[in-house]
């Protein structure tokens, strides 16, 4: 078998005299035999389930069981390298930067070697991913709706940290209010409306703005003294906006006239479907009739309804029972 083995000694070695390698792992049995000192009867002389051929390749022992070993001590064993295919005395088998655990772990090919690969289309590649400690099959690792883009090439933020200062207001909402999500500035009250920006951040409103919803009353006066809506301009959406209604010495938190007795209240501000509901208990829905998509409108508090002037009404069906049973009664409508 030409295989430098003569006759007699493939007797004495048991090889077949007429196979140059017997066991068929790729080693010829002289290799075998003459070279590494492994059995030309099998694959896998030390059972560690790792061929012969692979380990004298990859520089492993072939006659010593070392499946957990680590040489590279890259966090994979010996075994573990062989399945994935890589090369257990390097860490980084495709020389591209990310080790191969790394790339194991989040489904990339430790083989390819292309380090300018984004996976994730985010804008990193993956070798920037692996330097920044983030998700390179996850556009915003930290879930903070910032990508990780953003967060390490723009805003300089912690891809890994939804709030990068620890002061308890999200990067993106810092960043979105104009606030420095980089410095802890929680105390701070740039709107100078008394109310701190961790504050703003907690009730909703902005903290580069004394007042909010533009109703004329600061965010804190709002809170009190007047216990009003900072992000509603009509507290009480009686149509009258809140600053109006205090300049003028009228209650911004009227009950909008049940304590006269209102028997109904439609304020039109459901925003889609086809009833207008009666706020002021059950019965007395209203139906919208004539109209199309598109009736329903931004309001000047809330939402509005839109009516043609040509069709468009709204009927209240009174089969179980009057709106108004006596007289004399108001009917207030705000257009």
């Amino acid at each position: 078998d030409s295989d430098t083995l003569s006759n007699l000694q493939e007797y004495g070695y048991g090889t077949n005299p007429r196979d140059a390698d017997t066991d068929d792992d790729t080693l010829s049995d002289y290799q075998e035999v003459m070279t590494y000192g492994t059995d030309p009867l099998k694959a896998d002389t030390d059972n560690d389930a790792m061929p012969d051929a692979w380990e004298v390749s990859r520089g492993t022992d072939p006659k010593v069981n070392d499946a957990a070993g680590d040489p590279d001590t890259d966090g994979l064993t010996n075994l573990q390298e062989y399945g994935y295919g890589t090369h257990p005395n390097l860490a980084d088998t495709d020389a591209d930067g990310m080790p191969d655990p790394w790339e194991i772990q989040y489904s990339l090919n430790p083989l390819a070697g292309d380090p300018s690969v984004d996976s994730d289309t985010d804008g990193l590649t993956n070798l920037q991913e692996y330097q920044a400690g983030t998700h390179p099959r996850d556009a915003d690792t930290d879930d903070d709706t910032l990508s990780d883009y953003q967060e390490v090439m723009t805003y300089g933020t912690d891809p890994l940290k939804a709030d990068t200062d620890d002061d308890t207001m999200p990067d993106a909402w810092e960043l979105d209010r104009g606030l420095d999500p980089k410095v802890n500035d929680a105390a701070g009250d740039p709107d100078g409306d008394h109310l701190t920006n961790l504050q703003e951040y907690g009730i909703g409103t902005h903290p580069l703005m004394a007042d909010t919803d533009g109703d004329g009353l600061d965010d804190d006066e709002e809170r009190m003294p007047y216990q009003t809506d900072p992000l509603q301009a009509d507290t009480d959406r009686d149509g009258l906006p809140d600053g109006w209604e205090v300049e003028h010495a009228f209650q911004p938190l009227s009950d909008g006239g049940m304590g006269y007795g209102l028997a109904a209240h439609w304020p039109f501000d459901e925003g889609a479907g086809s009833v207008a509901s009666n706020r002021t208990g059950t019965g007395w829905d209203g139906a919208l009739q004539g109209m199309t998509a598109g009736v329903w409108l931004a309001g000047r508090a809330g939402n509005s309804l839109r009516l043609d002037g040509t069709n468009d009404y709204v009927s209240v069906s009174q089969a179980a029972g009057a709106v108004v049973t006596g007289a004399p009664f108001t009917v207030m409508a705000t257009v």
